[in-house]
């Protein structure tokens, strides 16, 4: 059997399992070591589909590789999962992505800091689609970029708002009500140059 033949008949097993509603997880771990990174891909889908976590774990793995679209893969995974020790791969793939691509990371990263609702992560996505939402190279990638400001800003508006209710604050909490007003403040400034930008032509979807 040719080796083109033998990851049509991987692919097609794995999607024949990916549609059943089996908790098996063997045959996908069992993919991502195969040589085929469509298989891989196929395997990593079906593992994020029954145990998202450990599809994240096994990601890591394939972080360095530049193959396809199998990053998009890992982010999926990520997304999925959470976990700040993910934060990383977000913002350098985030800031470096361009296209359909940066639509996928930056939704798949959104999804991610709301996933894992800290601070530390929000932070993270406002400095990687920053300049995306302002300079994207396409209408869906500054729009994407832009949603995970927004979802940064209800963040920072919902933790000031906590804060804000507490009648006799710590020191730490006045440092971080103060934190959060700046964080606020510039991020607004930052959705409204966005806007502002993107209100013509392929950005009208930026239009209040």
């Amino acid at each position: 059997i040719s080796s083109a033949a033998s990851d049509v008949y991987k692919r097609q097993t794995l999607d024949t399992l990916y549609r059943s509603d089996s908790n098996y997880v063997g045959p996908f771990i069992a993919a991502l070591n195969d040589s085929s990174f469509l298989v891989m891909k196929y395997g990593l889908l079906g593992l994020i589909n029954r145990n998202p976590c450990l599809a994240a774990e096994s990601s890591q793995a394939f972080e360095g590789l530049n193959e396809g679209d199998l990053h998009r893969y890992i982010s999926k995974a990520y997304s999925e999962c959470g976990g700040t020790q993910y934060l990383p791969f977000f913002i350098t793939a985030a800031s470096e992505a361009k296209g359909v691509d940066a639509y996928i990371i930056n939704s798949d990263f959104t999804k991610f800091a709301k996933k894992n609702g800290n601070e530390e992560s929000y932070d993270g996505l406002v400095k990687a689609v920053s300049n995306t939402a302002l300079y994207g190279d396409s209408w869906y990638a500054r729009y994407s970029a832009l949603q995970g400001l927004e979802a940064a800003q209800s963040f920072y508006e919902s933790g000031l708002k906590g804060l804000s209710e507490i009648k006799e604050p710590s020191s730490k909490e006045i440092e971080a009500i103060a934190r959060f007003r700046s964080k606020k403040a510039n991020l607004s400034a930052l959705i409204d140059e966005a806007k502002e930008l993107n209100s013509e032509g392929d950005g009208v979807l930026f239009i209040d």
